[in-house]
């Protein structure tokens, strides 16, 4: 019979880190739950639904020497969840999150900016190089001939309803 266990489930994470303990002295560093029994059970059977009792993760994690996280993960896969645990686009800071809140806020909003640089260079990358500036060419110094030139005068005038030629001297004076 061959081994079918997911490589990352419960089964791989419980024999990986049991190194040559027997399965009576690993319930025991669990705190006794899980069983010897249904510690045998894991690596030996199908896991068909995740532990009803969660003093079983918890047990897990401690006589393992690994998170909680790490616990759960690993009965995902076995039950054939969609798990990247190796999802390099994600960072994960051990720890922070028995930071204050104003640390976290920091870190947040750090990370909200890295992000929001990282767009913004692909976008900039993304669009086609300009054209390169020619100095001896008059239509570089000439706003006028620019093919998106517009006047303050004439945007005012736009949004306002004016026709933008007519006399703007109020005083009649022109």
């Amino acid at each position: 019979m061959t081994n079918t266990f997911p490589a990352r489930g419960i089964q791989a994470l419980i024999l990986n880190k049991k190194r040559d303990r027997s399965m009576e002295s690993l319930s025991q560093a669990c705190g006794g739950v899980p069983t010897r029994a249904n510690l045998q059970r894991l690596v030996s059977s199908p896991v068909k639904t995740f532990p009803k009792d969660n003093d079983v993760i918890l047990g897990l994690s401690r006589g393992l020497g690994v998170r909680v996280s790490d616990i759960v993960t690993a009965f995902a896969i076995s039950l054939g969840l969609p798990v990247n645990a190796d999802d390099q686009s994600s960072l994960t800071l051990e720890g922070a999150g028995s930071l204050p809140e104003a640390s976290k806020e920091v870190l947040r909003s750090m990370a909200d900016n890295m992000l929001w640089w990282r767009d913004e260079v692909k976008a900039a990358e993304s669009k086609p190089a300009a054209p390169a500036f020619d100095p001896d060419d008059p239509s570089n110094y000439d706003l006028a001939a620019h093919p998106n030139f517009e006047t303050d005068r004439d945007r005012f005038n736009k949004a306002h309803g004016g026709a933008g030629e007519e006399n703007q001297d109020p005083d009649g004076e022109a």
